[in-house]
């Protein structure tokens, strides 16, 4: 959590820092990498030349270096740098204590590192080349090269990565390579000219790093780096162990053919979201190494789960423990800022994500910017009524529910009209865009509840003997409440109730008809809009007849709600398994183990 400055202070900083741009517009404020660029180009002998281009903006350091680690049978030749096209030159004594002026200029070798003099201050470019030998892994089944390009803890982390791969000896492709990535949120492929290429797609932290597995031909390159008695599968079973791809979905012999078929979407954007929930499979991956330490580490683990189920339990035990009690009103201004609190409560992703995109639903049906009429479309062998979404404004909301409106204009038709089965290929072959709505959501949720003091800006830490069970819950909890938080938790869930049990606590006016149409938005990211409706039937049975919804029957919301998570999830799955036979797509955050090259850390110092 980040902490609140004082105004005072911000204000003066704000200022030192406006005084300074003004005193020097060119002046740079802090180090940063704003790119790395990383060209290896596979050679018949099995070794590798590596030429890396780091884009940096300096203002303090002597030095740029960079960590890395080789086998017994490998060797660095070639080492160059250069600075914006001027070559530098070779120090080989170098000496990481040696002054700025010193360092101007040269590079050298400290002991397992690649290092370079800083040289001036500013924006440069620092092209970096090097020469490893048997750098391609031989299996006893086919090589590889299984290596960590860009370390973890690289200080600063770089704005962007992309790395290509190339041979003279074989163009790359799916039916003799596969490919895989760890370490970083981006993509990997093969290109139609033979060169795998990953590129990330959002800026890496300190902990990222970028690692390719790649699967080459059994004895392609005339490498000495062997592995007589390792199978190329045993290692991609050890890099997917804790990674998004699934080893079950592995399969070496599949056809390029095969591949497509799994992928289903051409053109997909594959990348997989950064934020999960707590993940059950990283305790499972430690007990793998470990069984003695893996049961300890599970029992903590219950044990930990358990003190914070006590705080933070689920939708339907928090139900009972409110059962009777009701809260009469919307407890927020709009469904989207519950988004994270509902995370919580609601523990499956696709019951959370189908109600709330039935919520965004509703919600542009009711403020005038989509609405849905029944038509009779032609089918395979005969007409059928189905439900038509026409776009009514040009203008996008405030709330996450814009980013399904801008989904429905890729979608529609010069008149705007939107069909059931062209919005749900497009959800399909752009599932991404879903993933995209739910970080939307989760970034709106988490704005409000931290403006208002429902969230916890920060735990402070204790000894482990004071720690009570609420502060371990706290210290679990993804998202700790306030006090403040926990009462709008409880107000959200005796609303639920309130909605439930509407008909036995309201009697009929025809006036709130509008304010009934907001509370279903509610309702729909409860997933019991049609609860909702039938208790507001009963108190007035014309309702749907006089509704902002009233166009259509009812489940028709619901019922596309329930289409487009299952066109997310049918184009998610289909990459998934693509991906995890080295089909190309996203790259896993996790995984990556027992790869070669990473040296750890590197940077500016």
């Amino acid at each position: 959590m980040v902490k609140k400055h004082q105004k005072a202070i911000t204000l003066l900083i704000a200022f030192g820092a406006l005084l300074l741009f003004w005193v020097n517009p060119q002046a740079v404020f802090a180090n940063e990498i704003n790119a790395i660029d990383v060209d290896v180009q596979l050679q018949a002998d099995g070794s590798a030349l590596i030429t890396e281009k780091w884009d940096m903006s300096l203002d303090e350091g002597t030095e740029v270096y960079k960590g890395l680690n080789l086998e017994d049978v490998q060797e660095i030749s070639d080492f160059t740098v250069s600075m914006d096209g001027q070559a530098f030159t070779y120090n080989d004594a170098w000496d990481i204590d040696d002054s700025f002026d010193d360092k101007a200029g040269t590079y050298g070798q400290n002991t397992n590192e690649l290092n370079w003099g800083i040289t001036s201050y500013g924006d440069h470019v620092y092209t970096v080349s090097y020469k490893i030998s048997n750098f391609i892994t031989q299996t006893s089944t086919d090589q590889m090269v299984y290596w960590q390009f860009i370390n973890s803890d690289l200080s600063p982390s770089p704005e962007s990565v992309t790395v290509n791969i190339s041979s003279d000896t074989q163009k790359m492709n799916y039916e003799d390579n596969r490919v895989w990535a760890f370490g970083f949120e981006g993509k990997v492929d093969i290109t139609e000219d033979g060169v795998v290429t990953a590129t990330s797609s959002s800026p890496l932290a300190a902990e990222n790093f970028v690692t390719i597995l790649l699967r080459i031909p059994d004895g392609t390159y005339a490498t000495e780096f062997i592995f007589e008695d390792r199978t190329f599968d045993s290692f991609v079973e050890q890099a997917f162990e804790g990674s998004s791809y699934n080893y079950e979905d592995y399969d070496p012999n599949a056809t390029y053919e095969d591949l497509q078929e799994m992928n289903g979407a051409q053109g997909a954007d594959t990348s997989i979201p950064t934020s999960t929930k707590i993940v059950f499979g990283a305790i499972a991956v430690g007990a793998v190494g470990a069984l003695g330490a893996g049961t300890v580490a599970f029992g903590k683990y219950l044990s930990r789960q358990k003190k914070y189920r006590a705080y933070y339990p689920s939708l339907a035990e928090m139900e009972k423990r409110t059962d009777g009690q009701y809260y009469r009103q919307a407890p927020t201004e709009n469904v989207f800022q519950t988004y994270v609190i509902m995370d919580q409560l609601i523990e499956n992703d696709d019951d959370l994500r189908q109600n709330y995109i039935t919520a965004s639903i509703l919600y542009l049906v009711k403020h005038g910017y989509i609405t849905i009429r029944e038509e009779e479309v032609k089918g395979l062998f005969r007409k059928q009524d189905q439900a038509i979404i026409y776009i009514q404004k040009a203008d996008d909301p405030d709330v996450p529910a814009a980013r399904l409106l801008k989904l429905m204009r890729h979608v529609a038709d010069k008149s705007g009209r939107v069909t059931q089965s062209g919005f749900s290929e497009y959800v399909e072959k752009n599932y991404k865009q879903i993933e995209k709505f739910e970080r939307e959501l989760t970034d709106y949720s988490m704005a409000y509840l931290r403006a208002n003091g429902y969230v916890e800006n920060g735990i402070k830490a204790k000894p482990a003997k004071e720690k009570t069970d609420f502060d371990i819950a706290q210290e679990t909890a993804d998202v700790p409440y306030t006090d403040k938080g926990f009462e709008l938790r409880d107000n959200l869930v005796k609303f639920k109730n309130y909605l439930k049990d509407f008909s036995l606590l309201n009697e009929r006016s025809t006036t709130e008809v509008g304010l009934w149409d907001e509370l279903m938005i509610y309702a729909g990211a409860f997933g019991i809009a049609d609860e909702v409706e039938a208790e507001f039937k009963k108190i007035y049975p014309e309702y749907t007849e006089v509704s902002t919804y009233s166009n259509v029957p009812f489940f028709y919301y619901a019922y596309f709600g329930s289409m487009m998570n299952r066109s997310y999830t049918d184009g998610h799955t289909a990459a998934t398994a693509a991906a995890s036979s080295g089909g190309g797509g996203f790259s896993s955050l996790g995984g990556g183990g027992g790869s070669f090259g990473g040296g750890g850390g590197g940077g500016v110092r």
